[in-house]
């Protein structure tokens, strides 16, 4: 936690225009009063993790990626995001002296660039769902078709991210046992397609979704006492029956196939 927190400093640091980021000159300051610090992002990390990688590989921790089957499988998370993350640079073509160098290293201990069937499964589902972002700007896709397996995606993605926020939040071990797929990597590429912005929109869904469920269950209540849904607006009952009349609206819309809050279970 400590490490990422440090790297995010100095990329602040480094990207910093009088607007971004929350590094305040007071933060700065005190920064700069720390004993031997500087704003050089470590380089050195890299190195740490490849050493560690060729340890891995000298003990037959070789990992398989068609059989998924190992003599000793690596279950390092650091490692298997480091791992990953070559390959993402490899296959995104980036070319720069330094991936070069680094790349050359890799290839002299028969590193393995491919990608395994569930990074590829993952990796194919982004790339769909970054298509439609930079199609139409957004992540609100309508529930039919093709979007509906993008839409289940998409939701996975969010539980894993919030799961894997809660563990980087977290500075006790073993706070969480609950594992998620969600790695640095991953979220930065999502944030590339406004993951943010849609998780920000379904926050705001959930509390349209508890005031929907309190209206029903309001609806529920008038039809226990009335024996019909049909609701006349006077009095107290004017917010009831102007939220019932949207819904006809809206179940018309979903019937027409128009985008639209209402649902199959609704």
């Amino acid at each position: 936690y400590l490490y990422h927190f440090l790297k995010g400093v100095r990329k602040q640091y480094r990207m910093r225009d009088g607007s971004l980021g929350t590094l305040t000159p007071e933060r700065i300051q005190k920064l700069e009063s720390l004993p031997h610090w500087n704003w050089r992002i470590p380089t050195d990390s890299w190195n740490t993790m490849y050493e560690q990688y060729v340890q891995t590989q000298q003990g037959h921790h070789q990992y398989n990626n068609n059989t998924k089957k190992t003599t000793t499988t690596v279950t390092d998370a650091t490692l298997l995001e480091w791992m990953h993350t070559q390959r993402v640079n490899a296959a995104s073509g980036r070319n720069d002296s330094v991936f070069i160098e680094r790349k050359k290293r890799l290839d002299a201990i028969g590193f393995d660039w491919g990608f395994s069937n569930r990074e590829q499964t993952w990796q194919r589902s982004y790339d769909r769902v970054k298509q439609y972002y930079q199609q139409h700007g957004h992540l609100n896709l309508a529930y039919k078709g093709k979007n509906k397996a993008l839409i289940i995606w998409l939701r996975k993605q969010k539980q894993y991210y919030l799961i894997y926020q809660q563990q980087q939040n977290t500075t006790t071990t073993n706070s969480s046992t609950t594992t998620t797929s969600m790695t640095k990597q991953r979220a930065e590429l999502l944030y590339e397609i406004g993951f943010k912005e849609y998780l920000a929109k379904s926050s705001k869904r959930n509390r349209w979704d508890d005031q929907w469920n309190k209206r029903f269950a309001q609806l529920e209540q008038h039809y226990k006492d009335t024996g019909q849904c049909k609701v006349v607006p006077w009095k107290s009952r004017n917010d009831l029956a102007n939220w019932l009349n949207v819904q006809v609206r809206h179940y018309w819309a979903y019937t027409k196939g128009t985008n639209t809050t209402m649902t199959h279970e609704r």
